[in-house]
C-alpha cells in the first residue's frame, strides 16, 4: 500500500502541494498527473481511494464505500493523514490526451479526450475525473467538490473509490464507455 500526501518532488526537493480536493483536481495538475502516470505505467490495475482530510467523519455503515470495512477505512485514513511514511511523488509531463481511464471492477472506461471536450470551461479549465471518482469524504470540508453544476454526475462522486483502475492507450475490450460530467455550478 502506497500513500502520497501533499508533496511533489520538484527539482530534487519535496514541495508542498494543495491538499484540498478542488485545489488540485484539475487537468494538468502535477500531483494528479503523477498519480495517473503511476496508473499508466503499472502492469496491473491499482486500487485507489482519494482520502479527504475530513473522511474520518464518515466512518459509519451509512457511508461505506465499495464494501471496504470501517477498520480498513480508518487504517487508510491514518496512513494518508497521520503517517510519517507518506511519500513524495515526482512530477511528470504525463497527459491524459488520447488515453482511457478504465474501471476493472465496473467494466467501464472514460475516453479522456471526450471527457475533456464535454467538461472544459470556455477558458479550457477542466475538473480531473480521477480524484472526483475515487474520493472519500467529499462534501465535509470547504475545499471539496461542493457545488456541482445541475448536469453533473453527482451519483458518480466517490463511486470508484478503491476500485481497480488502469490508464491505457486503447479502451479495454468488453468494457463500455461512460461520460461523467463534473463541472462547478455558479
Amino acid at each position: 500500500l502506497e500513500t502520497y500526501n501533499r508533496y511533489l518532488i520538484i527539482n530534487g526537493k519535496n514541495e508542498y502541494t494543495m491538499a484540498k480536493l478542488m485545489e488540485h483536481s484539475w487537468y494538468e495538475n502535477p500531483f494528479v498527473n503523477a498519480i495517473c502516470n503511476k496508473l499508466y505505467n503499472s502492469n496491473k490495475p491499482i486500487q485507489i481511494i482519494w482520502m479527504g482530510d475530513y473522511a474520518n467523519d464518515r466512518f459509519d455503515s451509512q457511508y461505506l464505500v465499495n464494501d471496504i470495512s470501517i477498520n480498513k477505512l480508518k487504517r487508510y485514513y491514518h496512513l494518508c493523514w497521520n503517517s510519517p511514511d507518506n511519500k513524495a511523488i515526482a512530477i511528470t509531463d504525463f497527459s491524459l490526451n488520447s488515453k482511457y481511464i478504465n474501471n476493472h471492477d465496473k467494466g467501464v472506461y472514460i475516453n479522456c479526450d471526450n471527457y475533456f471536450q464535454c467538461n472544459k470551461t470556455s477558458d479550457d479549465w477542466c475538473i480531473h475525473p480521477l480524484p472526483i471518482l475515487t474520493c472519500f469524504g467529499n462534501g465535509l470540508g470547504s475545499g471539496d467538490y461542493n457545488y456541482p453544476s445541475l448536469d453533473s454526475s453527482i451519483d458518480l462522486i466517490g463511486n470508484w473509490a478503491w476500485d481497480k483502475l488502469s490508464i491505457t492507450d486503447k479502451p479495454i475490450n468488453d468494457f463500455y464507455e461512460i461520460l461523467p460530467i463534473f463541472k462547478e455550478g455558479m
